[in-house]
C-alpha cells in the first residue's frame, strides 16, 4: 500500500509593504483539509509574530520555519504579477538607452499602442474570460508589489527553488477577485450576477462587505469541508485581504492540480516573461479527494 501523501498549499496576498500582505496555509491529504495558517501583516499576532517581510515569505517556502515538517509545501499561489508587458519593458529600455521613445506623437489617442504598454497577455485573457479588469503592472501602483514579487521570485530562484512565470514549479500568479466570483456563483444560490465588491470600503459599506465576506468565506470552505480547528476564518470576515490569502492558498491546490486553465501554447514564450493568471477551471468541489 503506497503511503498516504500529505502536503500543504499556501497563500500570499502580497502589497507593497509587509502590513498589508496576508498569508495562508492550508494541509491536504489526510481527511478534510485544514486551515493551519491565517494572517495578516505578523505571522502569528501583532504582540509576538514576525512581519510578513520578504526574508520571512522566502524561509517559509524553502522549508526554514517549523510548522510544515509533517506537511510540506508542495505549491504556493501569489496574488502579484509575476512581469510586466514584453511592449513596455522593449519600448522603457530603448528609452533608456537611445533616449528615443518608440512611438510618435499623440500615440496615447491609439487605444491599441496604450494597452499593449498597460496590459499582459494574460490580463486580456483575464477581462475576456470573466470581464474583470486586473490593474495594470506599468501604469497604476501594483508596479510597487511587482517590484517585491520580483525580488521574492529571484530569492526563491537562488535558493534553487524551482521558478517558472507560467506557473510551473513551486509558485504560480494568481488574481482571488475573478477565481473567487467564478467558483462562489456555482455554490452560493441567489449571489448577484453582478457581485459588488468585498473589498474595505467606509460607512455602511463597511457592515455590507465584511457580510459578503462571511458569505464567500462559506461558499469556498463548505464544499471542501475545510476544518478551522483555531478559529483563524473570522480574520476572513474582519479582512480582505485575509479572504484574498484563502483563495491564494486553495488557487495553489488547484494549480498542482491541474484544475486551472493553462496559458495557450503560442503564448508559452511571452508568458515566460510576462507572467500567467491561474482562473480556476474545475468546481471547488474538486480541490479535495485528489492526491497530487
Amino acid at each position: 500500500m503506497s503511503e498516504l501523501k500529505v502536503t500543504s498549499t499556501v497563500g500570499m496576498d502580497l502589497a507593497a509593504r509587509p502590513k498589508n500582505t496576508a498569508f495562508c496555509a492550508i494541509r491536504w491529504g489526510d481527511g478534510p483539509p485544514v486551515l493551519t495558517h491565517l494572517c495578516r501583516g505578523k505571522s502569528v499576532d501583532n504582540e509576538t509574530g514576525i512581519d510578513l517581510h520578504d526574508k520571512y515569505l522566502v524561509n517559509v517556502l524553502v522549508g526554514l520555519y517549523s510548522g510544515f515538517e509533517s506537511a510540506p509545501i508542495t505549491k504556493a499561489a501569489i496574488d502579484a504579477p509575476f512581469g510586466w508587458p514584453d511592449a513596455f519593458v522593449e519600448a522603457v529600455g530603448d528609452y533608456a538607452t537611445a533616449i528615443r521613445w518608440r512611438y510618435g506623437p499623440d500615440f496615447t489617442e491609439v487605444p491599441e499602442q496604450v494597452n499593449s504598454l498597460r496590459f499582459r497577455k494574460t490580463d486580456l485573457h483575464v477581462k475576456e474570460t470573466t470581464g474583470r479588469n486586473p490593474l495594470s503592472v506599468s501604469s497604476t501602483l501594483l508596479g510597487t508589489v511587482a517590484m517585491r514579487c520580483a525580488a521574492i521570485l529571484s530569492e526563491l530562484e537562488f535558493k534553487d527553488v524551482a521558478v517558472s512565470r507560467d506557473g510551473h514549479g513551486m509558485v504560480a500568479e494568481v488574481y482571488p477577485d475573478p477565481a473567487i466570483r467564478m467558483w462562489a456563483q456555482a455554490t452560493i444560490a441567489g449571489l448577484p450576477g453582478k457581485m459588488g465588491s468585498y473589498k474595505r470600503g467606509s460607512g455602511e459599506k463597511i457592515r455590507e462587505r465584511s457580510a459578503l465576506r462571511v458569505m464567500l468565506c462559506r461558499a469556498l470552505t463548505d464544499p471542501i469541508g475545510l476544518q478551522d480547528p483555531d478559529g483563524l476564518l473570522v480574520g476572513c470576515e474582519e479582512d480582505d485581504h485575509c479572504l484574498d490569502a484563502l483563495v491564494c492558498a486553495l488557487l495553489a491546490r488547484a494549480v498542482e492540480l491541474n484544475q486551472t486553465m493553462p496559458p495557450p501554447d503560442q503564448l508559452a514564450e511571452i508568458v515566460s516573461r510576462e507572467g500567467w493568471i491561474h482562473l480556476p477551471s474545475h468546481p471547488i468541489e474538486d480541490l479535495v479527494g485528489q492526491s497530487t
